[in-house]
């Protein structure tokens, strides 16, 4: 006897002797009984139990729960080789979001190996099925060639296919938008790529709200327009994208578009920065370093930099050498972080750190390494004052 899943409202007393019968179908609903405590207090050890017992018996819907379960952490401890073996058993029956997750799965390695190819397969058969969200990412993979030869004409029909499923599927049209943009479909215009972001833009997918505010901001594919780009990043930034807060800083902070707004641009610097986003890190060092815009403070622009010369940036290195040197004068601190960007190749450092080394009226005067670092300033360095001074310096310490 099979259940239909409108009958899933029967007593635990019900469903239980099905299952006890043998009945797989009913042990999967006792276990979404459990689960949603329908009819009965939520147990969600006991809906896992139920659920194990029929996936061990090939019961699709419960070997995708399973796997969501492990994936997600839920219930059981988080388990992602386990999450990936039930989606598979899952997925090989047609279940189409343990094909979908397994797939996401392969493509990332988490959890197995890393396989394009198989993930290839996994979404071929949940397209079969007309999964629109299947057919983007397939469509992604041939786009990208990851596990079959780049194909941007696939894609293409795969993205337009998806839409046709499903005309709501902005992650579709976005796509096909960026297809359109970067001139990978013949024929098609600009002008298509633009309407086709929009529409996706305003049923308020983020990533399509993003580029029409970097398109506006550049003036890439369609007039510059500030004032437009402001509304779009500013969409975009409520998803929390770094990327739109960073413009929307720039745009704050020089009034472009609206109306200046130094703490406002602080406001979006700061935010992007904390999520790592290092070109909105470089600006708050700067505006702190020189005190543009702002009042100075080489606290503030320290704790920038560092977050930067933690990444091996050698320019927030090199500033924050001469930070320690020029603003708070400790020698040894500029010198510390002089020599990290000198040995990753900064010529500005390597000048800077002779310089000390040869010149400085302390404990650290040290000719050979003067002339060390001079030799390095003049053999990396492209810039001819750079390299005049540093051949200047060689001489001196020959004397």
């Amino acid at each position: 006897m099979l259940i239909d899943p409108a009958q899933s409202g029967m007593s635990i007393e019900q469903l239980s002797e099905l299952s006890e019968g043998g009945n797989i179908v009913a042990t999967f609903y006792l276990g979404m009984s459990y689960h949603l405590g329908l009819n009965t207090e939520p147990d969600q050890e006991k809906a896992i139990a139920c659920w194990r017992q029929a996936a061990e018996k090939n019961n699709m819907e419960s070997q995708y729960l399973l796997g969501q379960h492990y994936y997600f952490g839920k219930t059981v401890e988080q388990d992602y080789q386990t999450a990936a073996k039930w989606y598979r058993l899952a997925a090989e029956q047609g279940h189409v979001q343990a094909q979908l997750n397994l797939a996401a799965m392969l493509i990332s390695g988490t959890g197995v190996k890393q396989d394009n190819a198989l993930a290839k397969y996994c979404l071929e058969k949940a397209v079969e099925q007309d999964s629109s969200e299947a057919c983007v990412t397939l469509g992604r993979l041939h786009e990208e060639g990851q596990g079959t030869p780049k194909d941007s004409a696939k894609a293409q029909t795969l993205y337009e296919k998806a839409i046709e499923l499903n005309a709501n599927n902005t992650d579709a049209i976005y796509s096909l938008a960026i297809l359109i943009k970067e001139g990978q479909i013949p024929g098609k215009a600009s002008i298509e790529a633009m309407t086709l972001l929009e529409k996706a833009a305003d049923k308020d997918h983020m990533l399509a709200q993003l580029e029409l505010g970097k398109i506006f901001f550049y003036g890439s594919i369609a007039l510059q327009d500030y004032s437009k780009s402001y509304q779009w990043l500013s969409k975009a930034a409520v998803h929390n994208n770094v990327i739109a807060d960073y413009h929307l800083g720039l745009m704050l902070v020089q009034g472009l578009g609206i109306e200046k707004d130094v703490p406002k641009a602080i406001e979006h610097f700061t935010k992007s920065a904390n999520a790592g986003m290092a070109e909105s890190a470089y600006v708050l060092g700067m505006m702190y370093y020189q005190g543009m815009d702002t009042e100075k403070n080489p606290a503030q622009a320290i704790h920038w930099f560092e977050l930067l010369a933690q990444k091996n940036s050698m320019d927030a290195q090199f500033l924050l050498g001469t930070i320690h040197e020029e603003e708070l004068e400790k020698i040894d601190e500029a010198v510390r972080w002089y020599t990290l960007a000198a040995e990753s190749g900064c010529d500005k450092s390597q000048y800077n750190l002779a310089r000390l080394y040869h010149t400085h009226p302390s404990d650290i005067k040290d000719i050979s390494k003067a002339h060390y670092w001079y030799q390095q300033c003049v053999a990396s360095s492209q810039t001819p004052e750079l390299i005049d001074n540093a051949k200047k310096g060689l001489l001196a310490v020959a004397v």
